[in-house]
């Protein structure tokens, strides 16, 4: 629900925000990555940049975020970029 509260946020007042979210890698060590969401317009995609890369986990939780802000905003013709970074 994290990444729905950020799209919710940049739907009412800025086309693209950022935090720092707690991630584990494959090794099992804990990290902080920053998160940047970016709505733009576009086609309709959830579009992904990771490094390190992420699992299918994460790609489906953004998926889920961009549905669930679609019930209360508009988002046809809109991409919605994830783009992480450590």
């Amino acid at each position: 629900m994290r990444y729905a509260y950020l799209l919710m946020f940049l739907l009412v007042s800025t086309q693209a925000a950022s935090l720092l979210v707690p991630a584990v890698t494959s090794r099992g060590q804990g990290i902080t990555v920053r998160l940047e969401c970016e709505v733009r317009p576009g086609q309709g995609r959830v579009l992904v940049s990771t490094e390190p890369l992420v699992g299918v986990d994460t790609q489906s939780s953004e998926k889920a975020a961009v549905a669930y802000v679609s019930k209360r905003y508009d988002l046809s013709g809109m991409d919605v970029l994830f783009i992480f970074e450590s």
